[in-house]
């Protein structure tokens, strides 16, 4: 077999830019790998990643003599066999990492529809009592659930809506029946504008938005409201609170008016 090369002194260990560069300055020095191969130009290459030559001999050596051992591993028989996911076929797998026989078959895994369904659903708990499709993965913002579908990190309940049912209309969102945010059941999505989005949650325009009588128990009618910067705003109570407001000042009006005349009075005499 090919002999992996001795482990340099002192390796592990933090050295000194003094002692870095003298060891830079000796692999240069030298014109002989540690197998005894020339460092001529054509027989070496430059690594940035190892920061030194390596030798292009030793190294396809060291690729031949791989090969040369998976493929005496796969005639033995002590390679590990493993299902694939896609296709369900038996073949020698490296590690448990790897689930699929070939590009192909992950690839078709990864966009068929069908298996993309199954992936999700066995992330899920189903919730007996309310039947939500309970995300146990990831969640983003707001308890959606997320998930990596062909390179992009998407929400779980679109992307199954989409896998099921089909496109999402434009201009429209989903929005959860159950108010469960981290359910992805499409009988609990409805496709809704926006707006009838927002006014169906518990933020505060909702809140407000489905108000009927102000807190003073006016009707909040089109003739009892205005718009303002805020919102909707009571006519009668802006009108109590403005008769309230001049009843309060009227007597410092009336002596500011008095004042006012007497100074003119005073003015035009002079």
């Amino acid at each position: 077999m090919f002999p992996l090369p001795p482990a340099e002194p002192g390796a592990g260990r933090r050295r000194s830019p003094e002692t870095r560069e003298k060891i830079r300055a000796a692999k240069l020095s030298r014109t002989h790998c540690i197998h005894g191969h020339a460092y001529t130009p054509e027989n070496t290459y430059h690594n940035p990643g190892e920061k030194g030559r390596r030798c292009r001999t030793c190294m396809r050596l060291f690729s031949a003599t791989t090969r040369a051992r998976a493929r005496q591993d796969r005639s033995s028989g002590d390679v590990m066999q493993s299902p694939c996911l896609n296709c369900g076929r038996m073949f020698g797998a490296a590690d448990l990492s790897q689930r699929f026989c070939s590009h192909s078959c992950y690839h078709a895994y990864r966009t068929d529809p069908r298996a993309v369904i199954e992936r999700l659903k066995s992330r899920v708990i189903v919730d007996a009592v309310s039947d939500c499709w309970v995300w146990q993965g990831s969640k983003a913002t707001g308890g959606y659930g997320s998930a990596g579908h062909r390179g992009r990190t998407v929400l779980v309940h679109r992307l199954m809506w989409q896998l099921v049912r089909g496109p999402i209309p434009e201009g429209l969102t989903l929005d959860h029946l159950c108010r469960n945010t981290a359910c992805c059941n499409p009988a609990h999505l409805e496709p809704v504008t926006n707006r009838e989005n927002i006014l169906r949650g518990s933020s505060f325009a909702a809140v407000n938005a489905r108000k009927t009588h102000c807190k003073h128990g006016h009707a909040l009618t089109p003739e009892n409201t205005y718009r303002g910067a805020k919102g909707r705003i009571c006519r009668t109570c802006q009108g109590e609170q403005w008769r309230a407001w001049d009843n309060e000042h009227r007597e410092h009006r009336q002596e500011l008016r008095r004042e006012r005349r007497a100074y003119a009075r005073v003015a035009a005499s002079n």
